[in-house]
């Protein structure tokens, strides 16, 4: 070949280079929204026909067989579609409806291998740095992402068909919302909800019976006759409490226990004694204690014929009522502790204070 011949192909091939039309972003943009609405119809078809289940069984089922049959190989079978018809034909069905080829630089269709490594390892490198390897699409000259320089391929503008492209996205996004719409109106006009309520009224049912609920006390009149009796011969009182009240002293305190049906035991009530080196009136030994209760928190009583304070004092998650009795001869307050507060909310509370009384 002369050189004459040679600087000819160059001309020719310069010119041809310079006469190609190259996709910019906006093209590719609508060609990729075109071929995922695409890929999404057969997942729409196919929940779609999940949401034709008769039941809720059966509903779990097909929703298993969707996540196997399409969504876990979905990435598998969408890099395959897009290697293979690259290879074929140029293009995805959505870069042929906007009349975009994929070539090499020669114009030619890529090989099989140059496909797949364009759509997989060029794909990952553009997505390097944020998606940079995109972005330089808009700047680049021949409209190329760094997977294109990579794979040395470019995509050209056969055929200004872009409108063709947007009524087929708008006609396949239209249909993929009108199977998705069906398939939940299936789901709603079905038995599912009311199965799906009643699998959660059961489960919280169960809940229920598993978390212990506030003790329900038996107060009849008359009641009380039964119950055990606690004497302090030190300080001269004593009081009754229910007889499934389990007693345990500690070092400073009288606590009394209640056990559910689980075996779980709560403590339902305190009983302590602080001495009163200083004789200190029943209001001047309490009001430190009041010092965060609101005034119409606090009531005085009379118990075991003795003027007392009751008062609720907000702690944690504990509101139960507190009772402040002076013992005799000033010596000592008794103070006693509603722990849980479901003495009080039941009406047993008052009624151990109903058989308190001072011994000789």
């Amino acid at each position: 070949m002369t050189l004459r011949q040679v600087q000819g192909l160059s001309r020719g091939i310069r010119t041809m280079m310079e006469s190609r039309k190259f996709a910019g972003y906006r093209l590719r943009l609508l060609a990729q929204i075109t071929d995922n609405a695409i890929l999404l119809l057969p997942f729409s078809t196919l929940f779609w026909y999940t949401g034709t289940s008769g039941n809720l069984s059966e509903l779990v089922k097909n929703l298993f067989l969707l996540l196997i049959v399409w969504v876990m190989p979905y990435f598998v079978l969408t890099i395959l579609y897009i290697t293979y018809f690259t290879h074929w034909f140029g293009g995805t069905i959505g870069k042929l409806l906007v009349g975009l080829r994929v070539t090499d630089e020669n114009g030619n269709l890529l090989s099989l291998k140059r496909s797949l490594f364009r759509h997989t390892i060029g794909y990952q490198f553009a997505f390097l740095l944020f998606g940079l390897g995109f972005v330089a699409i808009i700047k680049d000259p021949k409209k190329q992402g760094w997977h294109d320089k990579a794979t040395g391929s470019i995509l050209t503008v056969r055929k200004n068909q872009w409108p063709l492209a947007l009524f087929v996205l708008l006609l396949t996004l239209a249909l993929n919302f009108y199977i998705f719409y069906s398939a939940f109106n299936s789901i709603i006009a079905g038995p599912l909800p009311s199965e799906t309520q009643s699998l959660i009224n059961s489960l919280q049912t169960k809940q229920a019976e598993k978390t212990p609920s506030d003790p329900q006390f038996d107060i009849s009149e008359g009641y009380t006759s039964n119950w055990q009796t606690y004497r302090n011969e030190e300080y001269g009182f004593e009081v009754k409490y229910p007889e499934y009240f389990l007693k345990t002293n500690s070092s400073s305190s009288v606590l009394f226990r209640w056990k559910d049906n689980d075996g779980v035991e709560h403590l339902l009530l305190k009983f302590d004694i602080e001495k009163n080196p200083l004789n200190l009136t029943l209001e001047e030994f309490a009001n430190p204690l009041l010092q965060e209760v609101a005034e119409e928190g606090i009531r005085k009583i009379v118990v075991g014929g003795k003027k007392a304070i009751v008062f609720t004092l907000f702690s944690g998650i504990n509101e139960g009522k507190t009772v402040v009795i002076p013992l005799h001869s000033k010596s000592a307050f008794l103070i006693i502790n509603d722990v849980e507060g479901s003495l009080d909310d039941g009406g047993l509370l008052d009624q151990i204070l109903s058989t308190f009384r001072f011994t000789p």
